[in-house]
């Protein structure tokens, strides 16, 4: 299973906490660690290996996230030329992982910036996910 994490927010919808240079995927609203911090500990969970999974963020964004994650490869740090939403971030990921032979593998999304309480919960549902869309590629899930 791959894995896209989007961290492209503009810090616009949790103020004052969260603001334009601050978004709160880089925020530490809960614990020592950060939201995107947090949301990749959760999906190392699930896939141990980090070249499995991409951040998509914007050219402002990217060297923090670059800080924040040193276990993440560096050229999995994908910048997006244009902020365009879910979308174009996870067509971006998907064009990423087919480049390297791995567009039969499914992808999952997942924001930066959640919480997410109950763990064992979403590593279940996590691998549940990958499991149906291995078995029906002609699907896609959306786990919310």
């Amino acid at each position: 299973m791959n894995v896209v994490i989007m961290a492209g927010g503009g810090g616009t919808r949790l103020w004052p906490i969260s603001r334009e240079k601050t978004p709160k995927q880089f925020t530490r609203l809960v614990g020592k660690k950060t939201l995107l911090q947090e949301t990749f500990a959760r999906v190392r969970s699930v896939v141990p290996d980090a070249r499995s999974i991409v951040v998509t963020t914007v050219r402002a964004y990217a060297p923090e996230v670059v800080r924040e994650l040193p276990d993440l490869p560096r050229g999995h740090v994908l910048v997006e030329p244009l902020k365009r939403d879910t979308g174009p971030s996870v067509g971006q990921a998907a064009a990423f992982f087919a480049a390297l032979g791995k567009h039969d593998e499914p992808l999952v999304q997942v924001p930066s910036d959640h919480i997410v309480r109950n763990e064992a919960l979403f590593r279940m549902a996590l691998r549940a996910q990958g499991t149906l869309l291995t078995e029906r590629a002609d699907r896609t899930v959306l786990l919310g």
